[in-house]
């Protein structure tokens, strides 16, 4: 197993997890952009909940594939642009940064962006959406606003056809070609 984190936080509570359970683990700090990690090395490389912090996801999804061995998988996912939650959180950032109260930047794509990237290097590849339709929070309302829970069954709910669409996270696993 191995890893990277742009957090030495992240890395010493991974590491402590890891020993934990008895696992050795090779953990490093790291850029997803420009990960320390030679070509076709992997059988697998994911990255989930991680890629909408990264200023560049493409350059980071270019590298996951880098790193595959070929006929390897690549797994991450993505925010959906077209989804409640992310375009009313990315508004909620903007009125917060006008009256210069920063909130972080996170970065977001469309099913159709996804699919570019991994077309360019996948032998084949899936791309399901979860959360379908319902709010997974909303700004000011936090928690109250995860209308998700409400309706777990279609909230969790993951898809590859048509109704990816209204999903708020989008996950792709392909093979290296």
């Amino acid at each position: 197993m191995h890893g990277c984190d742009l957090s030495e936080g992240n890395l010493q509570a991974t590491r402590a997890r890891f020993a934990e359970i008895g696992r050795p683990a090779d953990l490093c700090l790291a850029d997803a952009e420009q990960l320390p990690y030679a070509d076709n090395r992997f059988d697998a490389v994911y990255s989930l909940s991680v890629l909408w912090y990264v200023p560049d996801p493409a350059a980071a999804v270019r590298e996951m594939f880098r790193v595959a061995k070929p006929g390897g998988l690549v797994v991450y996912d993505m925010l959906n642009a077209f989804h409640v939650t992310t375009l009313s959180n990315h508004g909620w950032r903007i009125v917060c940064r006008w009256f210069g109260r920063e909130l972080g930047r996170t970065s977001f794509s469309t099913p159709a962006r996804l699919a570019r990237v991994a077309e360019e290097q996948a032998e084949e590849f899936h791309m399901y959406g979860n959360y379908l339709a319902l709010p997974a929070g909303l700004p000011v309302l936090k928690e109250a606003g995860n209308w998700c829970r409400f309706v777990p069954r279609l909230a969790y709910a993951m898809t590859e056809g048509p109704a990816r669409i209204l999903a708020h996270k989008l996950l792709v696993t392909a093979k290296k070609r």
